[in-house]
């Protein structure tokens, strides 16, 4: 999945897929981009965004399934999307990205939903 996401839009910087456990199983960086964080940061960044859905799930029956989780970071933008089997799809944006919201909806969703 990362290698269909990341040339969707020059302004991502980064995709991965987790699986229910959190750990990394698939990821690929921009080219020539320099990570603000490490393997291991990396790594714990995706254990916690796995824990951080399971509260959300909490909702979905009030309000629906999750589509995505967005946080604007001064640095960076990431988005969280549920796959199947529980993995979630990381996604991190650069922070001058203004149209996430167009980015996701229109570009990367309809990626996302051809394969589920």
């Amino acid at each position: 999945m990362p290698e269909l996401v990341l040339p969707l839009d020059k302004s991502i910087r980064f995709c991965a897929v987790c699986n229910k456990l959190g750990y990394i199983i698939a990821s690929r960086y921009r080219k020539d981009l320099k990570p603000l964080m490490t393997v291991e940061e990396t790594e714990r960044y995706a254990l916690f965004a796995t824990i951080r859905h399971s509260t959300r799930q909490a909702w979905e029956a009030k309000m629906g399934k999750v589509r995505y989780a967005l946080t604007r970071y001064e640095l960076l933008v990431r988005v969280t999307v549920p796959l199947m089997n529980g993995h979630l799809l990381l996604i991190s944006l650069d922070a001058d990205a203004r149209n996430t919201d167009s980015i996701m909806t229109d570009k990367v969703m309809p990626v996302i939903d051809s394969k589920h």
